[in-house]
């Protein structure tokens, strides 16, 4: 498939040290958003030690390549009255590239003088001009250099003591899913949908537990059962394009962090996809073929009707009509291994909480009850072929 509209966003992650050999602050990218041609990037900055407490004038330079042009300060963050002076942009020139030099003076938080330890906060967004959106492009920021005065010293810091990261973005977000899915575990055939004990127990996390979208949300909404993670793949064993952690509400939809939105903005072009669903401590699951996928109208594709809805058939019958994913892969290595999953039920067993081996998702573990769902579905392994 011709991949229009795709941006690979590269940044370094870097640190600074002083002669303490600790590392004191990290600056990173908070979040990119693409609205026609313009490109918004918020940057972050986190302080790591105790060497320094607030910022007074500094200085952050980031390079950046010909595809995109003309920065401007959109917004400074969480800085403001007394606390604050101005925040300058100047382009610049490192090594005869086109880099921005941000300029900070008395940068300091609202709600105090000192930056608190370990904790993120957002600095500034700065607006780019990409100049041609409907091309194929690639934009890099390269993490160059960073000046930091506090008080009475200055800390200074190069790209030589970070490491890369990159994202992938698409100038239009979009195109839409409709979907649902039912878990083995926590569903209830006496409802028809499935259980919110972990919900109502205050145990499902706010952070996603998926490192491929490790999203933090202020609070979990009612009637989710657990996290998800949903991902588009172009073949059946290719990989994923896009990845998103989403929320499982008990009626088998996923839904966005407001717990009602049915209908997923999803990072990708308009394409025909493989829809793969993961969860924790089920079998993951993938569309039995690949889907169309657009920017206008999303079309429901329900797992839960039959078995034909899943890529090698591999799903569970809940009751008469409706299917699901099965439970059982504890260690969730894409097979369910009555060995492996014994291991993690006996080192989990009694344990009250947010666990892998809590496979009804009561809120928690108890070995004669894990032991029954893992004896059932004991080896089977998941129908992705990655």
């Amino acid at each position: 498939m011709k991949i229009i509209y795709n941006i690979w966003i590269l940044f370094f992650l870097s640190f600074v040290s002083i002669s303490s050999g600790a590392n004191d602050f990290e600056l990173s990218i908070s979040d990119i958003a693409i609205t026609g041609n313009n490109l918004d990037v918020k940057l972050k900055l986190r302080r790591t030690s105790t060497n320094w407490t607030s910022l007074g004038s500094s200085n952050f330079v980031i390079k950046y390549n010909q595809n995109i042009s003309n920065p401007t300060l959109i917004s400074a963050h969480n800085f403001s009255g007394a606390n604050y002076d101005n925040i300058n942009l100047k382009n610049i020139s490192v090594a005869t590239e086109q880099a921005l030099s941000i300029n900070i003076h008395l940068f300091v938080p609202d709600a105090g003088t000192n930056l608190v330890l370990n904790e993120w906060v957002d600095i500034v967004t700065i607006r780019f001009t990409i100049d041609n959106p409907n091309a194929l492009s690639l934009l890099e920021f390269d993490y160059e250099r960073t000046t930091i005065w506090d008080h009475s010293q200055t800390v200074e810091m190069d790209k030589s003591s970070g490491s890369m990261e990159s994202r992938s973005i698409y100038p239009t977000a979009s195109i839409i899913a409709k979907l649902k899915v039912f878990l083995e575990g926590p569903y209830n055939t006496s409802t028809h949908e499935m259980n919110t004990l972990l919900n109502i127990q205050s145990y499902i996390p706010p952070c996603s537990p998926y490192a491929e979208d490790a999203r933090t949300v202020a609070s979990i909404p009612a009637n989710i059962v657990d996290w998800g993670l949903l991902e588009l793949r172009e073949t059946a064993s290719g990989p994923a394009v896009m990845s998103k952690s989403v929320f499982l509400r008990k009626d088998g939809y996923l839904v966005g962090d407001d717990g009602t939105t049915t209908d997923l903005s999803l990072n990708a072009p308009v394409g025909n996809y493989y829809v793969v669903i993961k969860h924790r401590n089920h079998l993951a699951v993938m569309s039995a073929n690949a889907i169309t996928l657009n920017s206008t109208l999303a079309t429901l594709y329900d797992f839960a009707t039959g078995e034909g809805q899943y890529y090698g058939s591999l799903a569970i019958l809940l009751e008469s009509g409706v299917y699901g994913m099965l439970s059982g892969d504890i260690t969730g290595d894409g097979a369910i291994v009555f060995s492996a999953e014994l291991t993690e039920i006996r080192a989990d067993n009694l344990a009250a909480g947010y666990y892998g081996s809590d496979l009804n998702l009561d809120g928690a573990v108890v070995f004669s009850a894990e032991l029954t769902t893992v004896r059932k579905n004991n080896l089977n392994g998941s129908a992705l072929l990655n």
